[in-house]
């Protein structure tokens, strides 16, 4: 059996843009699938990598563009979705799994072969390393990112956001793993009636299926969600500034009365049905953490001030 180690990059709606709603809720595109292959004893054999052409969010956004470093131009030049993910399935072998670094790229890749009337039953059991690694090695109960993940491991890391680059650089953090040992209970389990595919972090909020809000909005004026016990501190956090890190996830500072921070993130899962719930995790606050915050707050500052000067212009006209 193969040990498909996957990643993909996916493109977002523009501002304004209408969302694909049919025949899924569509949050993201795919623009590229990278992939490695490894073999029983876990060793790389093999590496896979496809540019797709999208065919509703054509236009890059531009910051999944800065990040990836993908242009609309170089989309052009991709497949056709369908085409790339059989190519994909024929490299892959005959008997495979998928480990993945957290839910989201089986959630998105699910949702395309949706969106091309493909055949999801044929997506193979998926493993979650992100889950093996806190098992393992950080034992900190909290989704860790992967470049902190080599970070921690002091390992160097190829380029972070190219589908490939990520794959290897997941793959080798398999070299770190008990990996006989750890794929157990990693499983991602689907949930035929979620959009969202996920596994609930063990620090998220204690029933998301009761917390359901009609926007974004509504939950963020919440206090349940922005003011919270932290036992690691000892003390109440209140989070505040809250900003958009994408269209699924906000973060802010939290901040007790010792004057300690951590960093919150709310990530919002879409149900079919309309509405959204919320899932709340806690982060070591860490200079990175601070100035990637300082950074996203500093931009929708100067976009909100770009917007009221043009709502400004356009009422004197």
């Amino acid at each position: 059996m193969n040990y498909i180690v996957l990643d993909l990059e996916w493109n977002q709606r523009l501002k304004g843009q209408k969302k694909i709603t049919e025949p899924v809720r569509l949050s993201g595109e795919i623009i590229q699938i990278g992939a490695v292959k490894l073999d029983e004893s876990y060793r790389v054999t093999d590496t896979f990598k496809v540019m797709i052409s999208p065919v509703y969010y054509r236009e890059m956004h531009r910051m999944v563009s800065e990040i990836t470093h993908i242009t609309t131009e170089d989309l052009k030049n991709g497949l056709p979705f369908p085409t790339a993910f059989e190519q994909f399935k024929s490299w892959c072998g005959d008997d495979y799994v998928f480990l993945v670094w957290g839910i989201d790229d089986l959630d998105m890749l699910c949702d395309n072969m949706q969106l091309h009337n493909m055949d999801t039953s044929s997506v193979p059991v998926t493993y979650n390393l992100q889950l093996a690694f806190d098992n393992q090695i950080s034992k900190e109960h909290r989704q860790i990112s992967l470049s902190r993940a080599m970070e921690m491991l002091g390992e160097p890391a190829l380029n972070f956001h190219d589908a490939l680059n990520d794959a290897l650089n997941t793959a080798h953090i398999c070299s770190h793993l008990d990996m006989k040992n750890g794929l157990s209970g990693c499983e991602i389990i689907r949930k035929a009636k979620r959009k969202r595919l996920r596994k609930r972090p063990d620090n998220a909020l204690p029933s998301e299926a009761e917390r359901v809000y009609p926007s974004k909005k509504a939950a963020l004026r919440d206090e349940t969600l922005t003011r919270f016990y932290y036992e690691a501190f000892g003390e109440e956090i209140v989070s505040t500034g809250f900003v958009c890190q994408s269209s699924r996830k906000y973060i802010a500072v939290g901040k007790g009365k010792s004057g300690r921070e951590v960093l919150v993130r709310l990530s919002f899962t879409e149900w079919e049905s309309g509405g959204f719930s919320v899932s709340r995790t806690v982060h070591e606050m860490t200079e990175e953490r601070r100035a990637g915050y300082l950074k996203r707050r500093s931009r929708a500052r100067k976009a909100k001030e770009k917007y009221y000067a043009r709502k400004k212009i356009a009422s004197e006209i």
